[in-house]
């Protein structure tokens, strides 16, 4: 999964996969490990400001942003501005990239982009700002486990840095302000989390 906020990245990921180096994880394609699929998302939708590279709008009807923003241009090689309308009416929403998302019985979602109205995607504001297409992929697809990031500071403002959707235990291991936040779990003993702080899911 590709989590820059500029997609020039993406070629420097791409020949560390070549050399097998790391494995890039795509919305369209299942990487199977032993007994368990996993399917990874990087974009997000919009952010209550500028645009940038993996932004989509979430649902298919949602309107295109009003802000604009600077993305990356892989035929000119350069960063450039873009209006809101313009970007998102050449790109499909994350609800038409997930529709098209290939599953299996036991597999593990890595997405960007945290669920929306939940524990996971608050702003420091308090405004929740997560997916409702990824919402409505888990709620349909129920994966083992769900990892999100992009809003660090959800876990610290909400209290969890875990959710449960059907099945599915999803998670935002969040970020401290100076020690590196990770959490341990383990497919055996799926209810046994650890995060490396101590915090209660």
């Amino acid at each position: 999964m590709v989590s820059s906020d500029f997609s020039f990245s993406v070629e420097e990921f791409a020949a560390l996969e070549e050399k097998s180096l790391l494995t890039m994880l795509c919305h369209d394609r299942l990487h199977r490990v032993n007994d368990f699929g996993f399917l990874g998302l990087s974009h997000c939708p919009p952010a209550p400001y500028w645009i940038k590279d993996y932004e989509r709008r979430d649902l298919e009807d949602d309107p295109p942003s009003e802000f604009g923003g600077y993305v990356w241009s892989s035929e000119e090689k350069r960063i450039k501005s873009v209006t809101g309308r313009q970007y998102f009416s050449q790109n499909e929403s994350l609800e038409k990239m997930l529709s098209q998302s290939p599953t299996c019985e036991k597999f593990i979602f890595v997405a960007h982009a945290p669920v929306s109205q939940g524990n996971l995607d608050f702003l420091l504001d308090g405004r929740h700002v997560g997916s409702r297409a990824v919402r409505r992929f888990i709620e349909r697809t129920q994966p083992v486990l769900a990892l999100h990031g992009h809003l660090h500071e959800s876990p610290i403002v909400s209290g969890h840095y875990t959710e449960t959707i059907g099945r599915t235990i999803c998670v935002n291991a969040g970020q401290d302000e100076i020690r590196i936040c990770t959490f341990r779990w383990d497919s055996k003993y799926p209810d046994e989390m650890e995060h490396s702080l101590g915090w209660m899911p």
